[in-house]
């Protein structure tokens, strides 16, 4: 059930800009032309940029290729913030793959069209985990191996399909996940902090509030019946693999809003 990718944009409908996902080293693309045998640390550095920006490049980029990094670092060559020692903040999601996120994705496009925009249609559907935490560009790596092996535990654990219920408010509505399956859920959080910190020492937290996937939120009081009728569309029974994925932003980006969306 998991996924690893480096930072960059967060979570579905990450922005560009803002967020980005943690590739696993063994399924990153090597660049045409370049070392085959190596890391793409390593290829950075025998085209001869600096270590901390090709390891910044490689963290905004989500460890994707040796292209992407390069590509992110010609298109900052005039970013005066290039090389601020300050680390991305990072975050854990569970992300739906197969039919049940294919309906989501629908509700995302049918709401939107339908009532505006919402705070909702800011990302993609997803469960977040845990709280935002930093971690320094050189042990990003190290971040995406304490996932995998977190999951190579856990994989066979989890409820198929996961149990969620329908919950609406005034002003919010969401697909909750049912109390068992939630604290299996918390676990495997708990041992993916654990296993962070002893791989890269850092701090992370338990996400505070019930999981969930949010629908809708901060929207308009008379949009709530046509909002609430379209949630209960969905068929929360489908089929539907869940990917525990870490993303992360530009901490100085942490409160801005960017509405382009960025694939997985």
């Amino acid at each position: 059930m998991a996924q690893y990718g480096h930072p960059t944009p967060l979570g579905m409908a990450a922005r560009e800009e803002l967020y980005s996902k943690v590739t696993p080293r063994r399924n990153r693309q090597q660049r045409p032309g370049t070392i085959k045998h190596g890391s793409a640390l390593d290829v950075l550095l025998s085209m001869g940029f600096p270590r901390a920006r090709a390891q910044k490049a490689l963290a905004s980029t989500g460890g994707r290729s040796v292209q992407a990094a390069c590509d992110w670092l010609f298109s900052h060559v005039g970013d005066p913030f290039l090389d601020d020692p300050l680390p991305r903040e990072y975050v854990l999601y569970l992300r739906p793959t197969g039919p049940l996120a294919q309906k989501l994705s629908d509700f995302w496009q049918q709401s939107k069209q339908i009532c505006g925009k919402n705070k909702a249609h800011n990302i993609f559907p997803h469960i977040t985990l845990c709280q935002f935490f930093m971690c320094e560009d050189s042990k990003v790596d190290a971040l995406g191996e304490a996932l995998q092996t977190t999951v190579s535990r856990w994989k066979c654990k989890f409820s198929a399909p996961l149990p969620l219920e329908l919950y609406t408010s005034s002003n919010f509505i969401g697909l909750f996940v049912k109390e068992d399956s939630a604290e299996v859920l918390k676990k495997f959080a708990a041992d993916f902090a654990a296993e962070a910190a002893s791989k890269t020492e850092v701090h992370v937290e338990p996400h505070k509030k019930q999981l969930h996937v949010t629908l809708a939120y901060h929207f308009q009081a008379s949009h709530l019946p046509t909002l609430e009728k379209l949630a209960q569309s969905i068929d929360v029974k489908l089929g539907c693999d869940w990917v525990a994925t870490i993303f992360s932003r530009d901490i100085r980006f942490a409160n801005h809003e960017v509405m382009s969306q960025c694939g997985s």
